[in-house]
């Protein structure tokens, strides 16, 4: 049985998480050491499995959307997903499985990649995933570079970054677009501070070039007084900062369970996993 094969890396938001869209800065990293991996293979009926739960019939309507976006002939696979990290919980699953599995039915195909038709395909689905979407999650991960959002224009960055490290709190009660739905409210009555997080958010970016720890944590703390996480996380964060280490939430977060990923760089005092285990969260 001939498989196909597909990748593609799941991804982290260093700076910009809620305001992206809104006329603020975003910037994105891939996270290549965890990528997600589809193989496929033609098949009598569909047979699709994953190592991670997935919502009951996501990949089933993932597959029947994207047949209708390929303009390829409706075939019956055998698909096995690897996912790079945790489904629901910050890393950009949803898009990093899009990617990988257009890739992986392309091959199947006999079909070059088209990175322009990648992107419509993946920003379609993630928009009926998801809703209204900045688009830096796919365009992160096609791009396998950091990429930047500024006025509803992408750029890579071409300066140096440090290694990053997860940690994960647990899945989060609530979906994105929940959250999203959160900061909105808050954003209703609190306007004042938001704009100044907007702004805010363009100064950690420009510094992330030459002081990415101390940009993290800046950004860091914006989220935390958007309250986009619980307040054992918030808690998490501030202890790996004291410590020495640049420490935010990255992604939508999550008011109940857990807030998602922690993204973590440089060293501390203390050793993270040691950390970690103290508020029973994990090291990636």
């Amino acid at each position: 049985m001939m498989k196909a094969h597909g990748s593609a890396p799941t991804k982290a938001i260093l700076i910009g998480e809620h305001v992206g869209a809104g006329g603020g800065s975003a910037i994105a990293v891939p996270l290549l050491q965890h990528k997600t991996h589809v193989f496929v293979a033609f098949s009598d009926v569909d047979i699709i499995q994953s190592n991670y739960p997935m919502p009951p019939g996501a990949l089933d309507w993932a597959l029947s959307f994207l047949w209708e976006q390929l303009d390829l002939p409706r075939a019956a696979i055998n698909a096995e997903v690897q996912c790079g990290l945790p489904v629901g919980s910050g890393g950009g699953m949803s898009a990093s499985l899009i990617v990988a599995l257009v890739r992986a039915l392309w091959q199947l195909h006999n079909v070059p990649i088209l990175s322009k038709k990648l992107i419509e395909i993946v920003s379609k689905t993630e928009a009926r995933f998801h809703g209204k979407s900045s688009g830096i999650d796919h365009m992160t991960i096609i791009n396998e570079l950091p990429v930047q959002l500024q006025n509803g224009q992408f750029s890579v960055c071409n300066y140096s970054l440090p290694p990053f490290r997860l940690v994960f709190t647990g899945k989060p009660d609530e979906s994105t677009a929940q959250m999203v739905d959160h900061v909105s409210r808050w954003k209703d009555n609190n306007r004042v501070i938001f704009e100044h997080i907007v702004q805010q958010s363009g100064q950690c970016a420009e510094q992330l070039k030459t002081e990415p720890i101390e940009a993290m944590n800046t950004w860091g703390e914006c989220l935390e007084q958007i309250g986009i996480m619980p307040q054992r996380v918030s808690d998490f964060c501030k202890q790996l900062r004291v410590n020495g280490y640049g420490a935010k939430v990255t992604g939508a977060g999550g008011l109940t369970g857990g807030a998602g990923f922690v993204i973590v760089a440089g060293s501390g005092a203390k050793p993270l996993s040691e950390m970690a285990n103290e508020y029973g969260f994990s090291v990636m």
